[in-house]
């Protein structure tokens, strides 16, 4: 929703017959007050606005609003609020709203499994295999920590009071990844194993990816 009436137009060689053929009192003017609904839509000019969902106001130019609104007439300020927009797409697309319950998107995604090695037919096992890895041990790891990343062997304890998505926010690894395990055949118990996982800055998580605890340490050596 555009919660901004109307803004100050500079007038120009380029706009002046325009605001002027749709009615606007433009003679020995400099500026006008124009209508929101009357401002071209890919001007870059900043509008107030308000989230059709969940009700936040933020200002953002009027071509990007536009953007956002041009498929369903529904402005939302953030990816979370977009999946309801989402939904609508996949209802639209697959007869769902979660593009995965669709057969059709199922079968390709285990087509691509399979291609690439994975061990199972079925797209939930995966996912049950993530889910019993860490929850029931991860308080016990926190309550041994030293405090210490692992891989680099700084003190980070203290970052635990930094935002989440913090780089440097302490975070679980898994020294054998969980999707290796899960592709060579590794039971989930031996993956979730005290031995098997640490806590180490998101940013080195991240830059590890997929290696083993071996390949990123050499990795690391290398650089």
């Amino acid at each position: 929703m555009i919660l901004t009436k109307e803004i100050k137009v500079e007038l120009t060689q380029f706009n002046y017959h325009h605001y002027k053929r749709i009615g606007y009192d433009t003679d020995n003017k400099d500026f006008i007050m124009v209508r929101i609904e009357d401002i071209g839509k890919r001007t870059s000019t900043k509008i107030d606005v308000k989230c059709d969902l969940c009700g936040k106001e933020k200002k953002i130019n009027y071509r990007k609003y536009s953007d956002n609104i041009s498929k369903y007439n529904i402005y939302t300020c953030s990816n979370k609020c977009a999946m309801f927009k989402n939904e609508i797409t996949n209802l639209e697309r697959y007869g769902d709203t979660h593009q995965c319950r669709n057969e059709e998107v199922k079968d390709r995604i285990l087509s691509t499994k399979l291609d690439k090695g994975f061990i199972s037919d079925s797209i939930e096992d995966f996912f049950d295999y993530r889910r019993v890895l860490t929850n029931k041990i991860k308080k016990k790891l926190y309550e041994n920590w030293n405090g210490y990343d692992y891989y680099d062997n700084t003190y980070i304890k203290e970052n635990l009071a930094f935002d989440s998505n913090h780089k440097e926010y302490p975070t679980i690894d898994h020294k054998i990844s969980v999707l290796t395990g899960y592709k060579n055949g590794i039971s989930p118990t031996e993956i979730a194993k005290l031995e098997n996982i640490c806590i180490t800055k998101r940013n080195n998580n991240s830059s590890k990816g997929y290696k083993t605890e071996e390949d990123y340490i050499k990795q690391k050596i290398q650089s």
